[in-house]
């Protein structure tokens, strides 16, 4: 079987650390307003940001924060025993930061997960699945 699978808060642990770390960063880089609407999902919704706050946070983020990612456990266990047992394994995710692909790779790696292949900056995942010939895509959302 190809598995297609996302990578933020699918295998790592992200949003989080993510909210976390933007409280942070809006009080000391946007003058702190907080929350807009913390149960949004994107941080224009979420904050009083626009969207270059918010590209601007995200390269933030993955240049300090994105190797302390943590993974869930879970996830790598049982992706890698599909892995094992034959399957094609595909990351798709649509991280759009600076060296998004090295910096990913890096992290799964380090992570111990098994796949065959990376694709970053993905756009719609779903054309991605079809042009992959991908028969299950596992995603947070």
């Amino acid at each position: 079987m190809r598995i297609g699978i996302d990578i933020d808060d699918t295998v790592a642990l992200t949003n989080d650390l993510l909210i976390e770390k933007a409280l942070v960063y809006d009080k000391e880089h946007f003058k702190g307003k907080g929350f807009k609407d913390k149960n949004k999902y994107s941080f224009t919704d979420m904050f009083y940001w626009d969207n270059l706050m918010a590209k601007e946070y995200i390269e933030y983020f993955s240049l300090h924060y994105i190797d302390i990612i943590e993974p869930r456990l879970d996830a790598l266990n049982v992706i890698n025993k599909l892995y094992d047992e034959g399957n094609y394994i595909c990351f798709i995710t649509y991280r759009q930061f600076k060296d998004n692909y090295n910096k990913t790779k890096k992290w799964l790696d380090k992570h111990g997960f098994k796949y065959h292949k990376l694709i970053t900056n993905s756009g719609l995942k779903g054309s991605v699945c079809n042009r992959e010939n991908i028969d299950l895509f596992i995603d947070d959302s």
